[in-house]
């Protein structure tokens, strides 16, 4: 919110349900992973919106075995404008410190597609707990639906959330889609082509809600990515670029070869030159 409002939007809350309609001079509305299902008068309400040239941010989480939730109209509303959310979660490995290779939920982009929102971004983003999206097949003439983020080749979409959540593991099988994986999908609309009407519409989908929230937005480039996606919306295209960097706490991530390397001199190397040169101090002064 506060990001938004630094580029001159004036953000507002949508009490929906309590509406007759989106308001007529909201420029972007952002659903951005709700908890509770959306009732059909708010599904209506964002349809009509959106063939009426609307704009929208569309975010998901993860169905999880010990506290799911009902998402199934907001996946059919983007399923009606072409993107098709998976029902898995994106895992691909990281490398930590002293510990090696482990279970990531917390997948590192740094792959985009052809679009005005990722026009010359080569920065890294994360995508925590995120859905896959794939294009609709047999997409509705006027539709075009464009990948802007994929995970690594070492990614996959795991299927079984059962074990992944209660056992912590996860492994790559036939039923699960090997990498990279979409994780954000720009949909634009001709609404003359779809038959609703003049101009056209916009999504953003995104399938990680926690991309954007208030422990993710600062981390690697995620608020540019979020704030570039908004401006695209609404055709503030001009306005899309990388933003100054405000001052956080510094991070990186390891390659399982970059980790082997620190952990040989780190563990292995520099303790034991250590330990022969007190050998030899002490046997000098011993001597």
């Amino acid at each position: 919110k506060k990001d938004l409002e630094g580029e001159g939007y004036e953000v507002r809350k949508l009490e929906l349900a309590q509406l007759p309609k989106v308001p007529d001079d909201a420029n972007l509305v952002v659903v951005a992973g709700p908890i509770k299902p959306l009732g059909q008068h708010e599904v209506d309400a964002l349809n009509d919106y959106l063939k009426h040239g609307g704009r929208m941010i569309a975010m998901f989480r993860p169905q999880r075995p010990d506290n799911p939730i009902d998402e199934d109209a907001m996946v059919k509303l983007a399923g009606e404008w072409g993107v098709k959310v998976g029902n898995d979660i994106v895992v691909d490995q990281v490398v930590r410190l002293f510990e090696g290779p482990a279970l990531g939920l917390n997948p590192i982009v740094q792959n985009y597609g052809d679009h005005p929102i990722t026009k010359d971004f080569k920065q890294r983003t994360v995508f925590p707990m995120s859905r896959s999206l794939t294009a609709e097949p047999n997409l509705k003439p006027g539709l075009t639906v464009t990948p802007i983020a994929n995970t690594s080749d070492t990614s996959w979409a795991e299927v079984d959330l059962d074990t992944l959540f209660r056992q912590q593991k996860a492994e790559l099988t036939a039923k699960d889609t090997r990498g990279p994986i979409t994780v954000v999908m720009a949909v634009d609309g001709n609404l003359e082509q779809l038959g609703f009407g003049k101009g056209d519409a916009r999504i953003v989908v995104y399938g990680s809600s926690e991309f954007a929230d208030n422990q993710n937005v600062t981390t690697f480039f995620n608020r540019d990515f979020f704030v570039n996606s908004a401006d695209w919306l609404t055709g503030e295209e001009n306005s899309i670029s990388i933003r100054p960097r405000s001052i956080r706490a510094s991070r990186f991530r390891l390659t399982e070869g970059q980790f082997s390397i620190v952990f040989a001199f780190a563990v292995l190397l520099l303790p034991e030159l250590l330990l022969i040169a007190g050998i030899v101090v002490w046997w000098e002064r011993r001597n």
